[in-house]
C-alpha cells in the first residue's frame, strides 16, 4: 500500500545541532564509532522506573527495523500507519532488550516482572505492536546495507521515550 503524501511531509530532516546532540548520546552509551558515527540503530535504555517499562531511545529506531522495506531507492521506508495516522510500532525489534531486562538481577523486581509479561505477550502474539500518536516526531535517516547501498528510512529520533505496559487481559 503506498504511503499517503501527508505522511512523508511529517518526516523531517534533523538540523546539525540535533545530530550533534544525538551523536553525543550514542557515544556516551557506547553506540557510536570514531568520529561520532552511530553504529547501532534502535538502541534503548531503561529510564527511571514507574508503573510501566519506560524506554529511552539512544539511537534512531528506523522503520526498516520493523520490517518495512522501501518501495524504491527513491522512496524512504515508512512506518505503517492506521487510517487515523497513528504509527504502528512493532515490538519485535525490542524483544532482546525486553528479555534482557526480565533476566537482569540489577533491574527493579517490578521492571523484571513487567518485562517478563511483555515478553510472553510479544512471543505469543497477544501484544506485538503499540500505537504511537499521529503527531509523533519522526525523522529521515540514511542507512547502508551490507552491500553498501544507501536506503532512507523514517525513524523515531534518539531521546524519544516510550512506556510499555503489560496488558491486563493477557
Amino acid at each position: 500500500m503506498p504511503t499517503p503524501p501527508q505522511v512523508v511531509q511529517r518526516m523531517r530532516v534533523p538540523p546539525q545541532d540535533e545530530l550533534d546532540r544525538w551523536a553525543a548520546i550514542a557515544s556516551s552509551s557506547g553506540n557510536s564509532a570514531e568520529g561520532g558515527r552511530i553504529v547501532r540503530t534502535g538502541a534503548v535504555d531503561l529510564i527511571t522506573y514507574s508503573d510501566g517499562l519506560p524506554l529511552r531511545l539512544l539511537t534512531p529506531h528506523p522503520a526498516i527495523m520493523d520490517g518495512r522495506e522501501p518501495e524504491s531507492p527513491d522512496q524512504p521506508a515508512m512506518f505503517e500507519r492506521t487510517s487515523d495516522g497513528e504509527i504502528v510500532f512493532q515490538l519485535g525489534g525490542l524483544t532482546d532488550l525486553i528479555k534482557g531486562i526480565s533476566q537482569d538481577p540489577t533491574a527493579p523486581a517490578e521492571a523484571r516482572q513487567i518485562a517478563y509479561e511483555l515478553l510472553v505477550q510479544i512471543t505469543f502474539g497477544k501484544q506485538d505492536t503499540i500505537l504511537l500518536p499521529a503527531d509523533t516526531d519522526t525523522i529521515e535517516v540514511s542507512l547502508c546495507d551490507d552491500d553498501g547501498r544507501e536506503w532512507r528510512s523514517e525513524a523515531l529520533p534518539p531521546d524519544s521515550k516510550i512506556v510499555l505496559y503489560s496488558r491486563e487481559d493477557a
